[in-house]
């Protein structure tokens, strides 16, 4: 009977004394010149203590037990007998008051630690809570990955010890996350998931639970296990690590202090801020105002008409419904390629799915070592390698901007290059001006376990480096330390795009031939790039066996992010919209048996480019000379791949794909695509942050993910496109990009084409439309 109703009890007490005696043990003369007590001593002591007070305890319970006749008589047994031994425990604590203050520990916070030892020796709620709060050192699932145990963030932060107590300031709950690393015994500055630095192989550990868990230990290098730890407010940081330093010691593991935070912390608005706040304030105000005029003063469309006054005309630029009805507008003019819009959504979401687990702090879930599994399942590849996506978008901006430019040229014979990149940047500005005053703003918005990590990391960084972004120079970084590493994207789009104007003109100028340089420039550089990743040594993409999230940033910087690697899907992009303009003006289509077999070729194309990654992640012994070819050529072939499939739907050979992706629910959500691009990695970042509890990792778990992160992307894009994006786009269009610009514009003789005879088929088409 004891131990059935005995058992919380014991298992309140080995925490308390756990927490306490863990933290207050007075110098053994055995453990050195420092008095070094580490955390296996605490557990001798608890064990004596506990032998010691058993059979007290034991008769003690008993008799209380027969004496109670109330309902709750065995809790008022369990707060009786917690007496004992919480005495026994303040025995202990009250001779070590003098060596903690040898820790230089600060008086407030010392006092405050005699509180709340004195809190618990009387069953005080608040202390309790505290306790409570704390994670576990040792959580469960350790075998399969849960390294981390967050505790309970909320109740740590909420917790206040009521009255003033023997302390000025009163005692308040500080949340802090201790961070433990493995010492690994090696120098290899690429760790790798199927590394296997301990080898138990011929050992006593060989075919133990050891030599399971030492499989994961290089992760833990790099990698922190961390836990929850719930402290008086009064006790700093650095009180915290000493006294972690001196009374928490493992064997081989470094114990760091890090994320201390009080409910105070949060919600603390600086200058910048608020200047921040304050626009986007007016920015809704003005939506709010232009909505009302709209339907107030201008319910239909013709008495728009009749606007006089310019600042009216300007301000119903803001009404949220006239913007809304243009976003959820699905018509399409002649000239539009429908299956764009599918596409490009489609592939946003493949994105978006792929961030879920690229985004995640995979230490911080349960079950983690499923992750490390996953690199050996093949279909996870569709995620794991989902970097060739990003070539999709500029294949797309290629094309479009070819198709619209040539079919603009052959028709005036005019080309304004300072207008087309100003219409660009103006059309770009406004999102990537909202994205980096968010950067800014969110981190003051919420408080997490891991809020500090994730978030407050994105603020450091762009304090330095945030102007990189509306320059377009934000993919010319080294490592993680520069702000929103998303919009690498957006620059060497930029960058392409201003380059691109030399690979049209000289299209126009000698069409066949200078399709055919295109092409031979592309092999060449492709051939460059394998040349490159040979000499360096360089992985061919970015792999996810990397343990270590710093060299992952530093392969991203090397790798991926530089211009010339997008080089060739770009330049693809352009003949595409060149090939297309032709065979829409020249009514040609590709024989029907050919272009079943390019469908089927260039399906089979894309999905080795994205399988090929298993290979190189998997069998890390694949040579050198196959992982340079990869790096160099996989970007031209899953371009010239993708590039076809375009080019057949649009050319009405697409059959039941080109009639799903150019479904018309695609064209407003196409609207969104770019907003969802930005915001959808602060959502991420945020959500992580905010995370008061492990998930378990399996693949429905960032499915869930996935769907939640699509969604607030969605709905935050839907609410910025009416406040920003649709209003400046209006405002740009109405009073500057529709205007005619005689500064930068080139009329193209007739002898500047290779046609110099005749007018060609497609430009005598093009002028007649």
């Amino acid at each position: 009977m004891w131990s059935q109703h005995f058992s919380p009890l014991i298992l309140a007490s080995i925490i308390l004394f756990g927490y306490v005696t863990g933290n207050n043990i007075p110098p053994d003369p055995q453990s050195g010149p420092s008095g070094t007590i580490s955390m296996y001593d605490s557990i001798d002591k608890l064990l004596e203590t506990l032998k010691q007070t058993h059979s007290t305890i034991s008769s003690t319970y008993t008799r209380l037990i027969q004496n109670e006749t109330s309902p709750i008589g065995n809790w008022i047994a369990y707060s009786k007998m917690m007496k004992p031994i919480n005495s026994a425990i303040m025995d202990s604590l009250f001779p070590t008051l003098s060596f903690n203050a040898n820790l230089n520990l600060s008086t407030d916070c010392l006092l405050s630690l005699v509180d709340f030892a004195q809190a618990i020796d009387q069953q005080q709620t608040w202390a309790y809570r505290m306790l409570d709060a704390s994670g576990n050192i040792f959580p469960s699932g350790l075998m399969s990955g849960s390294f981390s145990h967050l505790g309970e963030f909320d109740q740590c932060v909420e917790t206040r010890m009521p009255g003033s107590g023997n302390i000025i300031p009163p005692i308040d709950g500080k949340y802090c996350l201790l961070k433990m690393n493995v010492d690994v015994p090696t120098n290899k500055t690429r760790l790798r998931s199927q590394d296997h630095i301990f080898n138990t192989t011929g050992t006593i550990l060989q075919n133990t639970l050891f030599a399971d868990l030492l499989k994961y230990g290089h992760i833990l290098k790099v990698r922190s296990a961390k836990i929850g730890v719930c402290f008086p407010s009064t006790c700093s940081q650095s009180d915290i690590q000493l006294m972690v330093d001196q009374f928490l010691q493992l064997d081989k593991v470094s114990i760091h202090v890090d994320n201390c935070q009080t409910l105070d912390d949060g919600f603390k608005i600086t200058k910048l801020q608020m200047v921040i706040l304050a626009i986007l304030v007016i920015l809704v105000l003005l939506v709010i105002a232009a909505t009302w005029v709209e339907l107030a003063f201008y319910p239909k469309p013709k008495y728009l008409l009749q606007i006089e006054s310019p600042l009216v005309a300007i301000l119903l630029n803001f009404s949220a419904s006239a913007n809304t009805k243009s976003l959820l507008s699905t018509k399409l003019g002649t000239e539009n390629l429908g299956s764009i819009n599918g596409i490009r959504v489609l592939t946003m979401c493949w994105l978006v799915y792929a961030h879920a687990y690229f985004l995640s702090v995979k230490e911080t879930f349960r079950s983690s070592t499923r992750f490390v599994e996953s690199i050996y399942d093949l279909k996870m590849y569709f995620i794991l390698n989902a970097w060739p996506a990003v070539e999709v978008f500029f294949i797309i901006s290629a094309l479009l901007h070819s198709y619209h430019l040539f079919q603009s040229i052959l028709t005036t014979r005019k080309i304004n290059i300072p207008k087309l990149i100003a219409n660009r940047i103006a059309r770009l500005w406004p999102n990537l001006w909202l994205t980096v005053g968010l950067v800014f703003l969110v981190p003051s918005m919420a408080q997490g376990p891991l809020w500090p990590d994730v978030m407050e990391q994105q603020v450091e960084s762009c304090y330095n480096t945030w102007w990189k972004v509306p320059l377009f120079i934000s993919n010319i970084r080294s490592g993680p330390e520069t702000c929103q590493v998303h919009t690498w994207y957006l620059s060497v789009d930029m960058q392409l795009f201003i380059m691109s104007f030399f690979f049209i003109i000289l299209i126009y100028k000698f069409q066949r031939k200078g399709v055919a340089m295109l092409i031979a420039l592309a092999f060449l550089i492709c051939s460059a790039i394998s040349c490159y990743f040979f000499y360096y040594k360089y992985v061919p993409t970015i792999l996810f066996n990397n343990v270590e999230e710093r060299q992952i940033y530093e392969d991203m910087s090397k790798v991926y992010m530089p211009t010339y690697y997008h080089l060739t899907p770009y330049m693809v992009g352009i003949v595409t919209g060149y090939q297309l303009l032709r065979a829409k003006k020249q009514q040609s289509q590709v024989k029907r048996s050919v272009n079943v077999f390019l469908w089927i070729f260039c399906g089979l194309l894309t999905i080795s480019v994205i399988l090929s990654g298993y290979l190189f992640t998997a069998y890390t012994d694949t040579s050198l000379a196959n992982q340079s070819i990869y790096a160099g050529f996989h970007r031209l072939i899953w371009s010239a791949a993708v590039s076809y499939l375009i080019f057949a739907c649009e050319n009405n050979q697409g059959g039941i794909f080109n009639t799903i992706l150019s479904h018309k629910m695609f064209v407003p959500l196409g609207k969104l695509s770019y907003l969802v691009y930005l915001i959808h990695f602060i959502v991420t970042w945020a959500r992580t942050g905010y995370t008061r509890a492990a998930l378990v990792y399996s693949n429905y778990t960032l499915l869930n993910e996935f769907i939640i992160n699509i969604v607030y992307s969605l709905i935050l894009a839907f609410i910025f496109y009416l406040v920003i994006e649709a209003p400046f786009n209006k405002i740009y269009g109405q009073y500057i990009g529709k205007k005619k610009w005689s500064f930068g514009e080139y009329t193209f003789s007739s002898e500047e084409s290779t046609s110099t005879t005749k007018t060609t088929d497609i430009e005598s088409k093009c002028i007649k439309t």
